[in-house]
């Protein structure tokens, strides 16, 4: 039994979009995506954005 003890604090910072497979699915593409941008170079919030409004980064290889 003690070892499912979760503190309180863990659970009261978990994002809500990790509760759920398909949250943690989208987490880890974004993470991914914006990791590799940095990898490359780029900023990562900008890289979002530009996401977002229609514009995304694609790495270019040598």
């Amino acid at each position: 039994m003690a070892g499912n003890f979760v503190p309180r604090s863990a659970v009261a910072v978990t994002p809500h979009l990790l509760r759920t497979l398909t949250g943690a699915e989208h987490f880890a593409a974004i993470r991914t995506y914006t990791a590799t941008a940095v990898r490359h170079g780029r900023n990562a919030y900008t890289v979002l954005v530009d996401a977002m409004r229609g514009l995304p980064w694609t790495p270019t290889f040598p």
